[in-house]
């Protein structure tokens, strides 16, 4: 895809469990989630896939968002640390941008991961 109407993504970095990216991106009625899954643990090698969505995983989506007031939110905050994970969730509705980064996320904006890991199968990482 590529010219969407619309897109978000979510780029996972943990000290522990690897690295994940979950790209959804939605033009007219077509949602099409890209994702990649990389572990630590060089055993389970890798996970990609590229799905097509129902609106009903856009609305989930959109509703996450709209919970964790994404479009409102700061770039960042102050929380630092050396161990956990950072979440870089980034969206796009036409030609306006948005990147929230967050290290350990708490309150509304830890919600969306565990949406975006759900809608693309990654449901059994520790996030």
């Amino acid at each position: 895809m590529g010219t969407e109407a619309e897109v978000y993504r979510l780029n996972w970095q943990s000290s522990f469990h690897g690295r994940a990216v979950v790209r959804i991106g939605q033009q007219g009625d077509q949602i099409v989630l890209r994702a990649t899954y990389h572990p630590y643990d060089f055993i389970t090698g890798d996970f990609g896939s590229d799905l097509t969505l129902t609106m009903s995983d856009w609305r989930r989506l959109q509703d996450a968002l709209v919970d964790a007031s994404f479009w409102a939110l700061d770039v960042r905050d102050d929380r630092i640390g050396f161990d956990g994970a950072t979440w870089t969730i980034e969206g796009r509705r036409k030609e306006i941008c948005r990147i929230v980064e967050r290290w350990c996320p708490g309150g509304a904006i830890w919600h969306l991961g565990p949406v975006f890991f759900d809608l693309a199968g990654l449901t059994h990482i520790e996030i």
